[in-house]
């Protein structure tokens, strides 16, 4: 297929064909004044815009840099959006990371092209109801007979009009457009849903980078005790009151520490690397500068308004809700439809230089009644187990969630009996390694107490930075879950009603009972 170079061929064209004389006025049809070619060209003209023609000049580089397209929330939306949960962290990089990922992240830009798709499915539905009008000009060669059996030639240049206009009795179309509009909602989740799975990503991710930032401070505090240490038993050694097998012990306990350190380096760049790309490979520069937040109060929802706020399940709701009236059309398609039809057509021997001498024309409604159709009959099967498959797809869907929330107030409720053990630990580690290094500077213990206490408690300072992290995890794991969260003390925005047209078996499927937050206090 060659691509159109300029939409202005076809109107400079057509300019020209409206320049040509018309001679003869037509008595039958005192409404056409004109020549009938020009007028089917300019009537063909003002409904297919010149605009459409004409190629999208965008270069492939172009695509790199396209920016993600602005975030509109419709009407019936906008009090089930949850909020910015992220800023709950007090953390001024997060929330920079998070606005970056969002005007750039190519896995939003993929879903706002299915929006625009979808929008443009909806507009098609709604045009199914509407009366279509088609325009029509052409050459034919050939003669007619009359009763006399004499031959007449037929007039080469010929004109049509044709209309055509279903009348949705039974709401057929309806249900067709109802189908569409659910569908676009769905998509609309769906990308309600990967905003919050790439901000809670993206939180996981810096928050990562603060626990091994925090992992290497403890590390680089060990690491300058070992080698201070390392100065005296080099004293000692020279000294004669060791051996040097101890000052070769504490040099290995050395490179131990660094080779430690340079794989903790190595996970934090390969932490970078993986934040930059969530942000859609922008701001390279990445500041590490900040420290892990407190825990912020924990989310809770109950099972409602998990069902009313959830975007992968507002999304598998709402594809339910298209499957199931595709299924309605399918069913009354099996009905009889009424179509309104009409069809204008005439001849002319010349071209544009003669009004048409011959006409026909009729209309009138047309009644399509399916006595056997086995091919609608099958659609509606089809539609029938498509709708089946939606509903099996929200449930394992909800049941998913229900999991993830349960395991997540699992895990919460165990980290905070862990970390408060943890802090405990590491405070009784530090008083104890103080007081075996002042012990071995004034030669009391040994050096492999001083080694074995500098051991525990770097182990035990990783573990309670690994927790800390954890918990925040999970934390985030429990907005994730719930769809976006909220702090005990704050309610849900007062969801308006909502234009649903007809209730559907979706109601049948909330039987799942979500036990809650019970599981944080057992």
């Amino acid at each position: 297929m060659y691509p159109v170079k300029s939409a202005t061929v076809p109107c400079t064209v057509t300019a020209r064909l409206f320049s040509l004389p018309t001679t003869t006025a037509i008595n039958t049809f005192s409404f056409l004044q004109i020549s009938i070619g020009p007028g089917l060209l300019s009537g063909a003209l003002l409904l297919t815009s010149c605009a459409e023609l004409t190629p999208r000049e965008e270069p492939a580089a172009a695509i790199l840099k396209k920016k993600a397209a602005p975030h509109e929330t419709p009407a019936w939306a906008e009090n089930r959006i949850m909020p910015d949960w992220w800023k709950q962290y007090n953390d001024p990089a997060l929330n920079r990371d998070i606005a970056c990922a969002f005007e750039n992240s190519p896995d939003l830009q993929i879903i706002a092209a299915r929006l625009e798709q979808a929008d443009a499915k909806v507009k098609i539905a709604k045009t199914a109801a509407w009366p279509a009008f088609n325009l029509g000009y052409g050459f034919r060669f050939g003669r007619t007979k009359e009763v006399d059996f004499g031959p007449y030639n037929l007039a080469p240049w010929t004109g049509n009009a044709n209309l055509k206009w279903e009348l949705d009795i039974f709401h057929k179309l309806k249900r067709a457009r109802e189908s569409a509009e659910f569908n676009r909602r769905a998509v609309f989740w769906d990308h309600a849903a990967a905003r919050l799975v790439l901000a809670s990503r993206i939180a996981e991710s810096r928050f990562r980078i603060y626990r091994l930032k925090k992992e290497i401070d403890v590390l680089e505090e060990s690491t300058s005790a070992n080698s201070d240490i390392l100065v005296i038993l080099r004293q000692r050694e020279k000294a004669g009151l060791i051996a040097e097998t101890e000052v070769h012990r504490m040099v290995a306990e050395d490179e131990k520490l660094k080779r430690t350190k340079e794989e903790l380096n190595r996970l934090q760049l390969l932490a970078e690397v993986e934040l930059e790309t969530l942000k859609g490979g922008q701001n390279r520069e990445c500041d590490i500068s900040g420290s892990l937040p407190g825990l912020p109060p924990i989310p809770c929802r109950s099972f409602d308004s998990l069902v009313c706020y959830h975007p992968s399940l507002l999304a598998a709701e709402s594809r339910l809700r298209a499957a199931y009236r595709i299924e309605e059309s399918a069913r009354l398609n099996l009905l009889p439809s009424f179509t309104l039809q009409g069809n204008l057509s005439g001849a002319s021997p010349h071209f544009f230089l003669d009004q048409f001498k011959r006409w026909h024309r009729e209309i009138g409604p047309v009644l399509d009644i399916p006595v056997f159709d086995p091919a609608r009959r099958a659609d509606l099967a089809t539609k029938r187990g498509e709708t089946n498959e939606a509903a099996a797809e929200f449930r394992a869907a909800l049941i998913d969630v229900i999991g993830e929330i349960d395991s997540a107030y699992v895990n919460l409720a165990s980290r905070d009996k862990q970390i408060k053990s943890v802090r405990r630990e590491v405070e009784a580690l530090r008083k104890a390694r103080h007081f075996v290094t002042a012990n071995f500077q004034s030669g009391i213990v040994s050096q492999v107490e001083v080694l074995e206490s500098e051991r525990s408690y770097l182990q035990t300072s990783r573990i309670k930075a690994a927790l800390e992290e954890a918990v925040l995890q999970d934390h985030i794991m429990l907005i994730r879950a719930l769809g976006g969260g909220l702090s005990e003390c704050e309610a849900l925005p007062v969801i308006t009603a909502e234009p649903v047209i007809k209730p559907t078996p979706i109601e049948s499927l909330l039987t799942v009972k979500h036990p809650g937050k019970k599981l944080l206090h057992r």
